[in-house]
């Protein structure tokens, strides 16, 4: 038969051991966090330009620039006003295709493809309400665009 006293010395063994396991195994003090070290900033990029020697890749972003800043300004986007555009950025009249801007009923067209052929690829941008270009390469034809484009020059 258990006595008081031999259980109240088993309780008390148990506190006892599970109060020193409990001090022996603090829990690890975290370590104070890293502050973010502030780095040089980044020069600023400068703007997009027109690199007569570069090739479509060279000069996609200044082509998207032109073409972006003449629709965000409510540009109209007929063939000529392409054209006037793309050639007093720095492209000759040689360089560019357009398709038609107008059906043969005299109603415009949903969509005008336009291009800049340089060297081996040619840069092709597209508004049908959205502006969106590509590079890619110039066709067997040695043109930029499929069908029957109007060349500038």
């Amino acid at each position: 038969m258990r006595t008081p006293r031999r259980g109240v010395l088993a309780f008390t063994a148990v506190a006892v051991a599970l109060t020193l396991v409990g001090c022996a195994s603090e829990a690890p003090t975290p370590a104070p966090s890293q502050q973010p070290v502030a780095s040089p900033s980044a020069e600023p990029e400068a703007p997009a330009a027109f690199d007569p020697e570069g090739g479509a890749r060279d000069n996609l972003a200044y082509f998207d620039e032109v073409v972006r800043a003449h629709v965000t300004a409510g540009g109209d986007m007929s063939n000529a006003t392409i054209v006037s555009l793309l050639t007093s950025a720095g492209w000759t009249a040689e360089q560019l295709e357009v398709t038609p801007d107008g059906t043969p009923l005299g109603n415009a067209t949903d969509a005008v493809s336009f291009a800049a052929l340089m060297g081996e690829e040619c840069i092709v941008g597209q508004w049908n309400g959205e502006y969106t270009s590509a590079v890619v390469p110039v066709l067997s034809s040695g043109t930029c665009l499929i069908g029957t484009p109007h060349r500038v020059g």
